[in-house]
């Protein structure tokens, strides 16, 4: 331990308190000493300033030392408190053992009377100190437990005592004084359907040192029906266990988001499944009679008809691979960055006649480990994004970084307050848009262990930077 010690000492007699200090810091070099002559002085500094150990003596001007004592445990109850007196009589020492001294040291002649008080004082403050931090990991352990929900249990099959931490008792109900015995545990908690489950586990823990880790519902003592997660950990010597160390966590929030996520997963496949079946039918049907009315006359809302019936078949294309597809990508490979976006570009500005797309400034090759059609739906949903929002004359840019690539446009931007909301699903300021395509790419960054940054590009527009990227050459 090399930490600096505080020492307030409080002595009446300033040549002492001088000798006191001496001959202290002589013994131990971490000892910074402050001295006071009296109890007012000694609380105000107590105030002012923080310390490690009290060394006082008993007879002081305006009160004594055992006053100071109480004094001192009305606000630090646990500080180390050394009484160093010449009245070494048994009623001040019961007196002061009474109020909560920590040590009781009888003033002496000669310098080992120093040496003695300097042990004294290192030894109250490291248990002091060692106390204090065990209190504080004590009470962490606590907040994390009640934070995460998670207890954790000990079981010695030798002499059948098992200890819970107070957590577990929270999840089962029950108060601190409960007795657990593991056999009745299961029987009085424990689903019916899961019983099994739990014994298997345990047992397997116990005779072969099979670790476990399983799910299972308990009706607590008040009724309330709990997921939890119960894990264990057999500790074997010489062929038998000695113990079994484990954790219960109480999971049934999140058990809940599960069931919540199945359910909108369903509802979404079957949603998709209506838009393939009951919307690309008509849409067919459209397409198809509009190609005949085309060929018998002309108009000029062919041309905005035709717009409207591919924005509806990418936005059927979006869904059903949100639906379908989610955050899988296929395997990856390597694929060409500029190629992919010269190969793209055509096919999302067909309609755009004053749009312009300028690449990277150079002709190098940058090649990259990616799902090639999941990359080309990333990048189609960013030119189409670029186009649909950047204005009629917009510019395009496409570029590699240090770490992967970015697009970005010269139109109106996104407000900083947007940018962190632009990415998820349903997010769209065009009144008319679906929310759909940024979306898919933030889910295609995920599926590739990438990052996505949205921010303000260099000409005001939009930037979606994408890193992390691995490149192959």
């Amino acid at each position: 331990m090399t930490d600096t010690i505080r020492i307030l000492h409080v002595e009446a007699d300033p040549a002492f308190a001088d000798l006191t200090t001496t001959h202290l810091r002589d013994e131990e070099q971490r000892f910074t000493i402050t001295s006071v002559r009296d109890v007012s002085a000694a609380l105000d500094h107590l105030t002012a300033a923080p310390v490690d150990c009290i060394v006082s003596n008993y007879e002081l001007p305006d009160q004594d030392g055992i006053a100071l004592l109480r004094s001192t445990r009305e606000e630090f109850p646990d500080l180390p408190f050394v009484l160093f007196t010449g009245k070494g009589t048994e009623e001040v020492a019961s007196e002061a053992i009474s109020a909560g001294v920590t040590d009781y040291v009888q003033k002496e002649t000669g310098t080992d009377q120093f040496k003695h008080l300097a042990n004294r004082i290192v030894t109250a403050v490291e248990n002091y100190r060692t106390q204090h931090t065990l209190e504080r990991q004590r009470d962490l352990f606590r907040k994390a437990q009640a934070l995460a929900n998670v207890g954790a249990w000990e079981y010695d099959p030798v002499s059948g005592n098992i200890y819970f931490s107070e957590e577990i008792y929270n999840i089962y109900g029950v108060d601190t004084d409960y007795d657990p015995d593991p056999d009745a545990d299961i029987e009085r908690f424990y689903h019916p359907d899961d019983r099994d489950t739990v014994r298997t586990a345990t047992r397997r823990a116990l005779d072969v040192g099979e670790e476990y880790d399983i799910e299972v519902r308990i009706t607590a003592a008040d009724g309330t029906e709990k997921w939890i997660r119960t894990r264990g950990k057999p500790e074997f010597t010489d062929g038998t266990c000695q113990r079994v160390r484990g954790t219960i966590q109480d999971i049934t929030d999140q058990k809940q988001r599960e069931r919540e996520l199945r359910q909108q997963k369903e509802r979404m496949e079957e949603f998709a499944n209506v838009v393939s079946h009951d919307l690309r039918n008509p849409l067919n049907v459209v397409s198809g009679r509009l190609e005949m009315v085309q060929a018998e006359c002309d108009s000029s809302h062919f041309e905005t008809i035709t717009d409207a019936i591919g924005r509806m078949e990418r936005i059927i294309e979006d869904v059903l691979w949100l639906a379908h597809e989610g955050r899988a990508i296929g395997e990856t490979q390597a694929v060409d960055l500029r190629r992919t976006a010269e190969r793209l570009w055509p096919m999302v500005s067909d309609t755009s006649e004053h749009v312009d797309l300028v690449i990277n400034g150079t002709d190098s090759r940058v090649v990259i480990d990616a799902d090639a059609d999941r990359l080309a739906q990333l990048l189609e949903n960013l030119f189409r994004n670029a186009i649909d929002h950047g204005g009629s004359d917009v510019t395009v840019r496409f570029e590699t970084t240090e770490t992967g690539f970015a697009v970005e446009d010269d139109g109106p931007g996104i407000p900083p307050d947007e940018q962190d909301h632009v990415l998820k699903t349903g997010y769209s300021t065009d009144e008319g848009g679906t929310g759909l395509g940024l979306s898919i790419v933030k889910r295609i960054v995920d599926a590739h262990g990438w990052e996505i940054r949205v921010t303000e590009g260099r000409d005001g527009g939009a930037r979606f930077e994408i890193s992390g990227v691995e490149f192959v050459r």
